[in-house]
């Protein structure tokens, strides 16, 4: 008696054929070559109302769909894995835009927003033009190192290439993500650092963030030390200072941070602590 289903009657499955997608060494698809049951599609494509517009208008489209916002990288409970927010950038950090997400505590923002990438697939000429804009566009917020690094290695070069801003907390692991910034040349084209300080007071002063680099200890110290490293590297400072209000609200202010106003305040300092 013959098996039920046997390949001598029915005839073995024809196996699906995967398609290869060719990358180029920056690690993006290549378009280079158009397959020929595509070569009609694209035509077809170039001819919409979207992409018959004119290359700047389109790039303005471009802009305001998938750039603009804050996306922070937060380490889930017991886990090297990590927990992403998105936030819309000009409202997410301004006073009275209600309650600010903190990576120091698990709470549930009102002001994440909903964020997509699923617009680079939709065609060939579309991901040519927008393929690395997510990262050049947004600023990329990193809690702890190990999620730096783990990210960076996840990422393609022309995503790498592409980060220009990125912010971090003022914690003992401030240090550890400088080193990655500084010897590992990880994003080669950033251009602003943001250092995140929780503050008593209310204006943003170098007082706020003395106690975070003006110190004895050998962490203190050390994050000086990095500033001094970052501005050399060509860097844009900026501290970012945030708080919560009487409302239980976080409020937030953003300005300069440069090691040598720094380097005056500890003097200051210094010298007030010598006479005393």
């Amino acid at each position: 008696m013959e098996p039920r289903y046997s390949l001598r009657r029915t005839g073995a499955r024809a196996r699906r054929q995967r398609k290869i997608t060719h990358r180029l060494e920056s690690g993006l698809v290549s378009l280079e070559q158009t397959p020929a049951d595509l070569v009609q599609v694209v035509q077809n494509n170039s001819k919409t109302t979207l992409l018959s517009l004119p290359a700047e208008i389109r790039m303005r489209i471009w802009e305001y769909a998938l750039g603009g916002v804050c996306i922070c990288h937060v380490p889930l409970k017991n886990s090297d894995e990590a927990n992403t927010k998105v936030f819309d950038e000009d409202t997410a950090f301004e006073k009275g835009s209600g309650r600010d997400f903190s990576p120091r505590r698990n709470d549930k923002s009102s002001n994440t927003v909903s964020y997509s990438i699923a617009l680079l697939p939709v065609c060939r000429q579309i991901y040519s033009e927008v393929a690395v804009l997510p990262y050049s566009l947004n600023t990329f917020y990193f809690h702890k190192s190990n999620l730096m690094r783990r990210w960076w290695k996840l990422r393609q070069p022309a995503q790498r290439n592409a980060v220009q801003h990125i912010t971090m907390d003022v914690w003992e692991d401030f240090s550890s993500c400088c080193e990655i910034l500084l010897s590992t040349n990880a994003f080669p084209n950033l251009k602003t650092v943001t250092v995140v300080c929780w503050c008593q007071f209310y204006y943003l002063h170098l007082d706020d963030v003395e106690k975070y680099f003006m110190g004895d200890s050998y962490w203190e110290r050390k994050k000086l030390q990095n500033v001094e490293d970052l501005e050399k590297k060509g860097y844009a400072i900026y501290v970012q200072k945030r708080m919560q209000d009487e409302h239980d609200a976080v409020v937030s202010f953003k300005g300069p941070l440069t090691y040598a106003a720094l380097m005056k305040r500890k003097m200051k300092l210094d010298a007030r602590r010598t006479h005393h």
